[in-house]
């Protein structure tokens, strides 16, 4: 199965005020689909967590100002909890996708740790692709609901808003990526994170028998 995106992404609750955030998995979610969440929580943020779902990296404190974190979860996940130590009422938003085709057991292919930046043009470090045909995200957040990437980049797409955004392209060959320069319409501070999804394994090719050739006939 090729990997696709299913439907489009959703950025939830836009910095309100709250202690937890809690919606519903995309439309459209399958069991066997990945749901990829990269939240946002404002001021000196204590750890995240999200029901039911995994770390991608080690989350990334940007001074006392804000937290972000990525994480998957299975398709199975109908309702999306995130909260964080304390249950401290803070600013909070989040980014939500499902993907299709990948491996619902080891989706992460590679990946590298966040990477912070304070200027109008970062250059995002280098990815090792591992499997292939697949895709590579970058993700980027800012401590703005402004709109955040100046252009989308050549040969990607892009999925959502602000901050977070996302955006995306596929590949069909393994080895290093190279650097990706992402432009900003601000120098405030700012994080990135690149991976890579791993695609879902091929099912077996039936052998070939007398007996299912005349089956098939």
């Amino acid at each position: 199965m090729a990997i696709s995106r299913v439907g489009s992404s959703t950025t939830f609750q836009n910095r309100e005020e709250r202690s937890k955030m809690e919606t519903g998995a995309p439309a459209g979610t399958l069991a066997t689909d990945v749901i990829l969440v990269q939240p946002y929580v404002e001021v000196n943020a204590k750890p995240i967590s999200i029901t039911s779902g995994t770390s991608i990296t080690a989350q990334k404190q940007v001074s006392t100002l804000w937290r972000t974190g990525a994480f998957w979860l299975p398709g199975t996940v109908s309702t999306i909890v995130v909260t964080w130590e304390g249950s401290e009422t803070k600013g909070c938003t989040c980014l939500i996708e499902t993907w299709r085709g990948i491996n619902i057991t080891s989706p992460i292919a590679s990946v590298n740790a966040f990477q912070e930046a304070a200027a109008t043009e970062v250059t995002i470090n280098s990815l090792e692709r591992k499997f292939a045909p697949s895709f590579e995200l970058i993700t980027g957040v800012n401590g703005t609901l402004a709109e955040f990437l100046k252009e989308t980049p050549s040969g990607w797409s892009r999925d959502s808003g602000n901050s977070p955004y996302l955006i995306h392209r596929a590949f069909t060959a393994t080895g290093a990526s190279g650097t990706q320069v992402v432009k900003s319409n601000t120098a405030a501070a700012q994080v990135y994170l690149r991976f890579a999804w791993q695609p879902a394994p091929s099912l077996p090719t039936p052998a070939r028998t007398a007996r299912n050739f005349l089956l098939r006939r």
